[in-house]
């Protein structure tokens, strides 16, 4: 809030300007909605009709149009901008070291939440850990306890084991 149009100058008359946002019209909300359903993105249409992004997801909510999902949004964005946009964040990525431990993180992280695993991959993997549980048992069983080979082998299978 201020009081005076230049500030440590004492006027003879003060005002008070207060931020209040407009009245969203009806007429305005139809405009919005015809912009976004042309095929424009939030941001263009806030900046056509220059408003915020806020006010044109009240638009939108206020008119029932639901909003695209990212899977439309990358459908709609044509080929030549995508593939421009991958090769400038793999230019962005390539060469940077990774230590070990945020490679570990990464890769317990894709365990966790399944990334990028097919369920081929998935059935396979409970089979090869129901496997080595029963060899890691009768290598106990017989005498030679957990050697080298199995805890290499346990390893590769299992979570990425980090210290």
């Amino acid at each position: 809030m201020c009081y005076n149009a230049i500030a440590y100058v004492i006027t003879a008359f003060r005002l008070e300007i207060v931020n209040m946002p407009r009245i969203p019209v009806p007429s305005q909300d139809t405009y919005l909605i015809q912009l976004y359903l042309a095929g424009n993105t939030l941001e263009e249409t806030a900046i056509i009709a220059k408003v915020g992004i806020g006010t044109v997801r009240g638009a939108l909510s206020r008119g029932e149009v639901s909003l695209r999902s990212h899977q439309q949004v990358a459908d709609m964005t044509p080929p030549e901008l995508r593939r421009a946009r991958t090769e400038a964040a793999h230019d962005a990525v390539r060469g940077n070291p990774r230590s070990f431990e945020s490679k570990c993180k990464t890769a317990i992280t894709r365990e966790k939440r399944q990334l990028g695993i097919s369920a081929k991959a998935n059935i396979l993997a409970q089979h090869l850990e129901s496997w080595l549980i029963w060899l890691e048992m009768l290598a106990e069983d017989i005498g030679f306890g957990r050697n080298a080979e199995l805890s290499l082998l346990s390893g590769v299978w299992r979570s990425c084991t980090c210290s």
